[in-house]
């Protein structure tokens, strides 16, 4: 059976494969979907974009790997917040007497710090590498890709949005906030093609 780490380390791979297959070259990418038979329409602005079967697969693994991650690198941080915790109150613990409130947190601490000093800088550097990833994902995947995840609303793929309509602020109907963040995603799509033709 795997360890936290493992499932951790295997699934933040598999976010930057996908985040590799969605941010590279677009030129290549909408050559090759000239011979695809999908293409987005995007409703506000009328302009075209040929979704590849690869980025779409990419953009739900991508979701996917970050809703995992999230839940295993909670784990991971809290842990390594107790054990830096551990080490300030083990030092001060050495510079003067414990008083008894001091002592049950260096217990409690000791309880939830299971990870030693060496590995959890691995874990300091994967939890890194996955907020870089994720950010990534946020600024260079979504906005660019935000008109196909719309589109895959519509046909039942699951997103954030339709899984988790209570995070949603002030919105009694997902769907109807899924078609303004539509329209807003088209705009931003529009203001790339412009930047790019000038």
């Amino acid at each position: 059976m795997a360890t936290e780490f493992q499932r951790a380390r295997q699934s933040l791979s598999c976010l930057e494969e996908s985040l590799a297959v969605l941010t590279g070259d677009e030129a290549e990418a909408e050559g090759k979907a000239e011979h695809q038979d999908w293409v987005l329409l995007t409703g506000c602005c009328a302009a075209e974009r040929c979704i590849l079967e690869e980025e779409r697969k990419a953009f739900l693994d991508a979701e996917e790997q970050l809703a995992l991650l999230d839940q295993l690198t909670v784990k991971m941080r809290r842990k390594c917040a107790a054990h830096t915790e551990l080490e300030q109150l083990q030092a001060q613990m050495h510079a003067q007497k414990l008083d008894r409130e001091v002592a049950q947190r260096v217990a409690e601490l000791q309880s939830i710090a299971i990870y030693g000093h060496s590995f959890v800088e691995k874990v300091r550097e994967l939890l890194s590498r996955f907020d870089a990833a994720k950010e990534r994902f946020r600024s260079q995947v979504v906005p660019r890709l935000a008109g196909a995840s719309t589109w895959l609303e519509r046909v039942g793929a699951a997103t954030s949005l339709l899984r988790h309509p209570d995070e949603v602020p002030h919105c009694e109907d997902p769907p109807e906030a899924a078609v303004v963040a539509s329209c807003e995603a088209d705009e931003v799509l529009c203001s790339e093609r412009r930047k790019r033709q000038e």
